[in-house]
C-alpha cells in the first residue's frame, strides 16, 4: 500500500490539489495503473501511445474527456511540441500530467523490475510519460490524431540526435570563413563570425541542408544535396525558405554579395518541434578562394526565448545595426535625442532588428521618433529581404485600441498586402499611442511597387475613426466647414448604438439629409436603395418620421402591394439637440427581377408614389406593381387604375387581382398602353401624333402577339380599345396651386368598346378618386341633337352603381320620347 501511495504521489506529483480534489480516487488510480501498463510494454527509443475514452465499465476507470496516454525515452522539447500538434488538430487540452526523468531497471526479458534513481545501475532506462485529456472525440478520429503525433515524437527524436552534428556543421562554416580571405576583406567580417557563434548558444537547431549554386543572376540555379541532410530536413522536405525569382533587388543584392556572407530570415514553412512558428533560418555563403558564392549552408530553426530579451547591445550584428543608425541622425548616444532614438531601437520588435536592413529600420526609428506622442494613426511597413512577409508596425491612440480595430486594421493589411496568414502581437506603454505589430504572410511574386503606402495607411486611419469622427468627417466631405460644424452639433451624439452598429457614418451623412428636408406638413422623408454588398435581390427602404415609429401593420400591405418582400425591419430613435426625436424604419427588401432594375431610374417614381400612398392621394393595391416592374410613375398608374375600375362597372368579368397580374406580368405592354395614352392627350406633345401613335399601336399589337394567356391577352386588348376610345380627360390639368388634380375624369365613345352592356349611350364621362367613384351617362341618337338632362344622384351600390345610373338613363329616354 505504501508503493502504490508513493507510486502515485510521484506521478500525480505536478498537478495541483485542486484539479485531484474534484476527481474520484478511483480514477487517479486507474489513470495511474493504466500508465504502468503502458510502461511495462515500452521499448528503447519507441513511443507508446494510447488514445481511449476511458469506461468504468470496461476500463476500471472514467474520463468526461479523451485521455492521450504517452510513454517514451525523455526527449527536449516533447510537451510543447506534441500540445501544439494537438491544438493544430483542433483538441481543446483540458489536463496534462507530464512525468520525466523516470529511471527504470529492467530484467533480460524487458520486464520492468525496479525503479531507481542510482545512474550506476545496470540496465536502466530514462522514460517520460505524458497523459493529456482533451475535448471529448470519437473513436473514428483517434487515427488522425495517433498519425499526426506520432509524425511529431519522429521530428523530435530526429532533431534532437542531430543536434550535436548541427553544430559541428556550424563550427565548419565558420573555421572555413576564418581561412578564406575573401571572406575576412568584409568590413562585418568579425561581426558576423560573432553571431554565428551567438546564435550557436541562442538558437534551437532543428534542421540543415547544403544547397548546390550553379549559374548567375536569373540563370541561378539551387540543388540541395540530400546526403547533407540533418534534422527535420534528413526524411521531412522542408520548403526552400526563399525563391530567387520573388527576391526584392536588395535581396537579389544581398545574395550575390560576396562580403555578407551571412544573412537571416524566416521560412515560409512553420515548425512542429518546440513551439509553432516559421523556422528561423541561418545562410552561410559556402565561397570558393576566388570569392565566388559556390553553394549556401542552410541551417533551420527557432532562436531561445532568451535570444528576444537580451539587451540588442549584446547580440552581435543587431549591435551593429543600433549604432550604425544613431551615427546615421549625426546625434551622440548620450544626448537626449540620441537615448530616444536607442530607446525606440531597443523596444522594436527583436525579430525586426534581427531581419530588417539598416535603412529600414532607419526609416522607421525617424518616423517613430516624430510622432511625438500625437494621438496619429500611423504605419510603418517593410517587406523581408527574401520576398515571403511584410512586417508592419501600427500606431493607434491607446483609447481607442480594441479587438475590433485590431481586427479591421488586420483585414484591411491582409487584403491590400495579398496576404495568406497574419500574426499580430500588441504592445501598451506609458506612452498615449499603443502599437500593433503585425508579421503577414503573402504571395509569392507581389511586387512591392503595387503598394501605395500613404493610401494604405488613409485606409487604416479611417478604421481607426470613432463612429462619431468619422462622423464629422464626412459631415465637412459632403458639406464643407460651416455647415458640416452646425449639423455636427445637432446629430453628433443624435444617433443610438444600434444605429452605429449597423450603418457607418456616411451613411448617416445621408440619412441626415433626409431628415433636414422633412416637410412639416408632410412629414416623410424616404430613401430607397440598393446596399452595395447585397445578396441578389435585396433592397433597403428607410423612412422617416418625427415623434413616433411607423407602425408596420400599415407600411408593410403598402411595400407588398409594390411587389416587394419584406425580410426585416429595425426602428431606430434620433435625437437632435434641442429638437424632437425622429424615427427611422429600416426595411430589408427583396424583389424577384432586381437583376433588370435600375435602381437609380426607378427611385424618384418609387418614392414619389410610396409618399402618395401613404399621404391618400393613391390607393393601395396591386397596380402599384407597375411601379417596379414596367418603370411607371404613380399618376400612370393611377390612370391605369381608374380605367380598371371603369371595366368592372361596365361589366368586365376579370377580378381586380386578375387584371392587376395580367399587367405585372406583361411590363413592356404596360408601358406602350402608357405611351399611347401620353401620345392622345399629353397637350406638350409636339411630335405628330398620328405617326408616333400608330408605331405604338404596332408596337402593342407585336408584344401582344407573345402573350400565351387567352386572358390576359383580352384584358390587355381591353385596356387598349379604351384608351383609344377616350375622347377628352382632364389628367394633365393642374389645380390653383399647380398639383396635379385629385382626381381624374375621361370622356368616353361606349360605341368604340368591345361587350358593352346595352343600351349603349352616346358618350360616358367616368370620374376616379381614392374617395369616390363617379359616371355620367348622355343619351343620343345619330343625325339628331344630343339630349342631355342634368343631375346627381348618390349612390350606395359600390360594385355596380353604373347599372344603376343606366336604368335612369333609360327612364329618361322612355320619357324624353
Amino acid at each position: 500500500i505504501l508503493a502504490l501511495l508513493l507510486a502515485l504521489i510521484g506521478f500525480y506529483a505536478h498537478m495541483s490539489y485542486e484539479e485531484l480534489s474534484q476527481r474520484e480516487v478511483i480514477d487517479l488510480y486507474g489513470a495511474a495503473t493504466s500508465m504502468w501498463q503502458m510502461i511495462q510494454t515500452q521499448k528503447g527509443d519507441t513511443v507508446s501511445l494510447r488514445i481511449q475514452n476511458p469506461n468504468f465499465e470496461h476500463d476500471g476507470w472514467q474520463s468526461s474527456h479523451t485521455v492521450i496516454s504517452l510513454v517514451s525515452k525523455d526527449l527536449p522539447f516533447l510537451v510543447d511540441s506534441l500540445s501544439a500538434e494537438l491544438i493544430r488538430q483542433g483538441c481543446v487540452v483540458e489536463c496534462l500530467n507530464y512525468c520525466g526523468n523516470i529511471l527504470l531497471a529492467k530484467d533480460a526479458s524487458g520486464k520492468v523490475v525496479q525503479c531507481s534513481v542510482a545512474q550506476e545501475e545496470q540496465n536502466i532506462t530514462e522514460i517520460a510519460t505524458l497523459m493529456i485529456e482533451v475535448s471529448r472525440k470519437e473513436p473514428g478520429e483517434f487515427k488522425k490524431i495517433e498519425l499526426g503525433l506520432k509524425a511529431v515524437f519522429s521530428e523530435i527524436q530526429v532533431s534532437v540526435a542531430d543536434w550535436r552534428p548541427m553544430l559541428a556543421v556550424l563550427n565548419q562554416c565558420v573555421v572555413a570563413l576564418e581561412k578564406n580571405n575573401s571572406a575576412r576583406q568584409s568590413d562585418i567580417f568579425e561581426e558576423s563570425i560573432s553571431f554565428l557563434n551567438w546564435s550557436a548558444q541562442n538558437m534551437v537547431f532543428l534542421g540543415y541542408a547544403y544547397y548546390k549554386i550553379t549559374g548567375k543572376g536569373d540563370n541561378r540555379t539551387s540543388v540541395i544535396q540530400d546526403q547533407s541532410n540533418l534534422g527535420v530536413l534528413k526524411y521531412h522536405e522542408v520548403a526552400s525558405p526563399y525563391e530567387y525569382d520573388d527576391l526584392t533587388d536588395e535581396g537579389k543584392i544581398l545574395i550575390a554579395n560576396t562580403t555578407q556572407c551571412v544573412l537571416l530570415g524566416k521560412s515560409t514553412t512553420i515548425s512542429k518541434v518546440h513551439r509553432p512558428d516559421y523556422y528561423d533560418f541561418l545562410l552561410i555563403k559556402d565561397l570558393s578562394q576566388s570569392g565566388e558564392v559556390v553553394g549556401e549552408h542552410l541551417f533551420f530553426g527557432l532562436f531561445s526565448s532568451s535570444a528576444y530579451t537580451m539587451r540588442p547591445s549584446t547580440i552581435p550584428c543587431v549591435r551593429m545595426k543600433v549604432n550604425n543608425i544613431i551615427a546615421r541622425d549625426g546625434v551622440a548616444v548620450n544626448s537626449h535625442r540620441g537615448k530616444k532614438l536607442l530607446h525606440i531601437l531597443e523596444t522594436l520588435p527583436r525579430s525586426d532588428l534581427l531581419y530588417g536592413t539598416e535603412d529600414d529600420l532607419y526609416r522607421w526609428v525617424s518616423g517613430i521618433n516624430n510622432l511625438q506622442e500625437r494621438l496619429n494613426v500611423r504605419l510603418f511597413l517593410r517587406k523581408d529581404t527574401f520576398g515571403t512577409y511584410y512586417s508592419c508596425l501600427v500606431y493607434v491612440p491607446r483609447e481607442k485600441f480594441s479587438s475590433q480595430l485590431r481586427f479591421a486594421i488586420q483585414t484591411i493589411l491582409k487584403d491590400t498586402l495579398s496576404g495568406v496568414d497574419v500574426e499580430f502581437s500588441p504592445r501598451f506603454s506609458n506612452s498615449v499611442l499603443a502599437r500593433i505589430h503585425y508579421l503577414i504572410r503573402i504571395k509569392p511574386g507581389v511586387p512591392s511597387e503595387s503598394i501605395d503606402l500613404d493610401e494604405l495607411e488613409r485606409h487604416v486611419a479611417a478604421a481607426a475613426l470613432t463612429w462619431e469622427e468619422a462622423l464629422r468627417h464626412a459631415l465637412f466631405e459632403h458639406y464643407g466647414e460651416q455647415q458640416a460644424d452646425v449639423l455636427y452639433k445637432k446629430y453628433g451624439e443624435a444617433f443610438p448604438a444600434g444605429y452605429r452598429e449597423d450603418f457607418i457614418a456616411r451613411t448617416a451623412v445621408f440619412d441626415i439629409d433626409n431628415v433636414e428636408k422633412m416637410d412639416e406638413i408632410d412629414a416623410l422623408g424616404m430613401s430607397f436603395y440598393k446596399p452595395l454588398e447585397g445578396i441578389d435581390g435585396a433592397l433597403r427602404f428607410k423612412l422617416f418620421q418625427p415623434a413616433c415609429a411607423i407602425p408596420l401593420s400599415e407600411v408593410v400591405p403598402m411595400l407588398e402591394n409594390f411587389g416587394l418582400t419584406v425580410e426585416s425591419e429595425r426602428p431606430y430613435e434620433i435625437h437632435p439637440l434641442n429638437e424632437k426625436s425622429v424615427w427611422i424604419n429600416d426595411f430589408s427588401l427583396t424583389y424577384r427581377t432586381i437583376a433588370d432594375m435600375d435602381i437609380e431610374a426607378v427611385r424618384a417614381d418609387f418614392q414619389e408614389a410610396f409618399f402618395n400612398v401613404w399621404n391618400g392621394h393613391a390607393e393601395s393595391d396591386g397596380y402599384n406593381r407597375l411601379v417596379l416592374s414596367a418603370g411607371l410613375n404613380w399618376r400612370q398608374v393611377s390612370m391605369f387604375r381608374a380605367y380598371g375600375k371603369y371595366l368592372w362597372q361596365v361589366g368586365f368579368t376579370f377580378s381586380q387581382n386578375y387584371i392587376e397580374r395580367s399587367l405585372y406580368d406583361n411590363p413592356g405592354i404596360a408601358r406602350n398602353l402608357a405611351q399611347l395614352f401620353e401620345l392622345r392627350f399629353n397637350p406638350e406633345f409636339d411630335l405628330d401624333r398620328n405617326v408616333s401613335e400608330q408605331s405604338v399601336l404596332k408596337e402593342i399589337n407585336a408584344l401582344l402577339e407573345g402573350v400565351s394567356s387567352l386572358d390576359q391577352d383580352r384584358i390587355l386588348r381591353r385596356f387598349m380599345s379604351v384608351i383609344l376610345a377616350t375622347l377628352r380627360t382632364n389628367y394633365y390639368q393642374l389645380d390653383a396651386e399647380g398639383n396635379s388634380k385629385s382626381y381624374v375624369s375621361f370622356k368616353l365613345n361606349p360605341s368604340e368598346i368591345p361587350e358593352m352592356p346595352l343600351p349603349l349611350p352616346a358618350y360616358e364621362i367616368w370620374v376616379y378618386s381614392p374617395r369616390v367613384e363617379g359616371i355620367h351617362l348622355r343619351s343620343g341618337v345619330k343625325g339628331r341633337k344630343v339630349v342631355a338632362r342634368g343631375g346627381i344622384r348618390w349612390s350606395d351600390r359600390r360594385e355596380d352603381f353604373r347599372t344603376e345610373v343606366l336604368g335612369l338613363m333609360k327612364a329618361q329616354q322612355v320619357k324624353n320620347s
